[in-house]
């Protein structure tokens, strides 16, 4: 193992000293929570009924909180609390939902009841061919009692809250009234972040001044100004998507990292992540949201939230199913010597600054 330059030390005490004021933070969040479902079995044996299929013998099932609801565990997991705010239906996916949820003392949620709509639920199986998966869910926008009661939720939870995050699974919790509220919620907090993680095909409700930081996928980003994504350029819709909200913008790349607009600087960085051969990304997005909120509850610059998120992120991508970083995961995975080198690079270029 390399060791470490005088510059990363400073840089890696520096980011220790604000992890652990982790859990000093406390942090509001809003969006479309699920129950996710996990079927596994040791034993895989050939279908008799379809030759394409296969059968699990005495699988068992775990299960966890997806969705929104993911990025308040991880939240929790990296140290901080959270309380946040979604939709459930009247049926035992809430229930089963709300036990896993209240397990950790960390996390409040409030679930506002539709007892027309169903709790997002997805089952996954697990086979050597392949991931089948079934889901149970509503696409229609919440009514608009629904979203007036969310609104009120969402307001009671930004009183003592750090950051505010929004998760949008195109579940219908976000829409064009609870939009309108984040606006709100930007000009009476004008000293809280909103990271707003958007959902490809949802643009049509978004609105500028919804949020100070975007994080899309590159699908996403690209869908929201109705660009080519194979022949776009990832600085130029950076840069476009910072303008057309009136946010800073970060844009997950999958292997090849992130890049950040930092708009009123009108900087454009690309942070690379270090490889990684087996990846299930389920659930990365979730914990990025989660760390950047954290990161810039504590006060870090947005390049300094954007190196941790890249590496809670490689975390979660090496484990199966919705999974979560912790604290010291996090920081393990910044001292590996290939995160050494991308740092290294961007202190050398002077995006982030040694004290």
């Amino acid at each position: 193992m390399t060791e470490r330059s005088t510059e990363f030390q400073q840089f890696f005490e520096r980011v220790k000293q604000a992890v652990d004021l982790f859990k000093d933070i406390r942090v509001a969040g809003y969006g479309d929570v699920m129950l996710d479902k996990w079927w596994h079995s040791a034993v895989e044996r050939p279908n008799p009924e379809d030759k394409k299929g296969f059968d699990l013998l005495n699988p068992k099932m775990t299960q966890s909180a997806g969705g929104a609801a993911n990025v308040a565990v991880n939240v929790g997991t990296l140290g901080g609390s959270c309380e946040f705010v979604g939709v459930v239906g009247k049926d035992s996916e809430a229930e089963t939902l709300a036990k896993i949820l209240v397990a950790d003392t960390r996390i409040s949620f409030k679930g506002i009841l539709d007892a027309s709509r169903p709790t997002t639920n997805k089952t996954r199986f697990y086979s050597v061919k392949g991931i089948a998966r079934i889901s149970i869910e509503s696409l229609d926008d919440i009514a608009s009692e629904t979203a007036r009661s969310c609104a009120k939720a969402v307001n009671e939870t930004l009183i003592q809250s750090s950051a505010f995050w929004v998760e949008d699974y195109g579940k219908g919790a976000i829409e064009r009234q609870m939009v309108g509220e984040l606006v709100t919620v930007r000009r009476n907090y004008p000293g809280i972040p909103i990271i707003f993680d958007p959902k490809t095909g949802h643009g049509a409700c978004y609105v500028s001044g919804m949020c100070t930081l975007l994080k899309p996928n590159w699908a996403e980003a690209c869908d929201l100004l109705g660009v080519d994504s194979v022949v776009a350029d990832r600085s130029d819709v950076a840069r476009r998507l910072g303008d057309k909200f009136d946010c800073d913008v970060l844009i997950t790349l999958g292997g090849a990292g992130v890049i950040v607009y930092e708009k009123k600087a009108g900087k454009i960085v690309l942070i690379p992540t270090r490889a990684v051969e087996d990846r299930d990304v389920t659930g990365a997005g979730d914990t990025i949201v989660a760390a950047l909120s954290l990161a810039l509850a504590v006060k870090m610059t947005l390049i300094e939230a954007a190196v941790l998120a890249n590496c809670a992120a490689g975390v979660v991508v090496r484990k199966q199913g919705t999974a979560s970083s912790t604290a010291e995961e996090l920081l393990v995975e910044l001292d590996r010597p290939e995160t050494r080198q991308i740092v290294e690079k961007l202190i050398r270029d002077g995006h982030l600054e040694i004290k």
